[in-house]
């Protein structure tokens, strides 16, 4: 044979690998394809879907970026297309900087205590409240919640006790298990508030977490995908989380170059002081728990 033929051989073998790969997946399986496994007990499920949060250490960073967009006063929708950092501590403390040229777009962050949201551009609006003073179903008076976006990244872990109030039930839907949560109200009414979906395919990650109002509508959904270990053999970590407040028209795509243990993380490290208490001005700053 020739060695231009061959050549040319060797090229198109190498394109149909690609291709394969491609459809594939990098770890060899095709997901899509691969077999539903059967469904669980409650408490394998459950266990199943702590696995990432058990093996977490106590603080840890993500580099990466984000875009996506906030409505700021029901009618201006602010886009954004940023460098993220995020630096967190489970279950609440989180700070989750957008930057673009190195300087702030928009900053989630919270702590135990308090949540806030800044948006820079063009509004410097800066709002704030206190996690006493909401309910579990209440998205608030802010374009989002940030402690919404800790649950979203799928790894704060679930109640294990299955009996009462805390414990969810479960519910087979396709290719998902899904844990499902209830609430009750003063006069003991339920609401369904979040719902865990887990894949039966593969390693059964979590795919979708779903947040609901009072009235069972949405007020999040998250997406997680492209799991890794970290740091090559800890427990998986999504590295692709879509997420979507329909009732506040608000959305966040946050893509993760790399996770990072961050052992110098503690409640008191000053990423997570919420900034109004310092000496930090805003253009407006809005007390969510007052001027409503």
């Amino acid at each position: 044979m020739s060695e231009p033929r061959a050549s040319f051989r060797r090229m198109a073998a190498g394109a149909v690998a690609v291709c394969l790969l491609t459809l594939i997946g990098c770890d060899g399986h095709r997901h899509d394809d691969m077999e539903l496994g059967p469904v669980l007990p409650l408490e394998s499920a459950i266990a199943l879907a702590n696995a990432s949060a058990t093996g977490m250490p106590p603080g840890l960073q993500a580099l990466g970026s984000a875009r996506g967009h906030v409505m700021v006063d029901s009618q201006e929708k602010r886009h954004f297309d940023c460098d993220a950092n995020l630096l967190l501590m489970l279950p609440r403390h989180l700070r989750l900087d957008l930057q673009a040229f190195g300087q702030s777009q928009v900053l989630f962050g919270s702590n135990e205590q308090v949540y806030w949201l800044h948006v820079v551009p063009q509004v410097d609006t800066y709002w704030w409240g206190r996690y006493a003073e909401i309910d579990v179903t209440d998205i608030a008076n802010i374009p989002v919640r940030p402690d919404m976006i800790v649950e979203a990244l799928g790894i704060v872990g679930l109640p294990t006790d299955t009996m009462g109030g805390e414990g969810p039930f479960q519910r087979v839907e396709g290719e998902h298990q899904q844990l499902l949560f209830i609430t009750y109200d003063a006069d003991g009414q339920g609401r369904l508030y979040k719902e865990y979906w887990l894949s039966r395919r593969g390693d059964r990650q979590i795919e979708q977490i779903i947040f609901r109002d009072d009235l069972g509508r949405e007020q999040m959904r998250s997406k997680l995908s492209d799991y890794r270990p970290l740091a090559g053999a800890g427990p998986l970590l999504p590295h692709r989380v879509d997420v979507t407040w329909p009732e506040r028209d608000a959305h966040l795509l946050l893509r993760v170059r790399t996770w990072k243990p961050q052992p110098v993380l503690t409640p008191a490290h000053r990423a997570f002081q919420p900034p109004h208490v310092g000496e930090q001005q805003f253009k407006k700053v809005v007390d969510i728990d007052r001027d409503y």
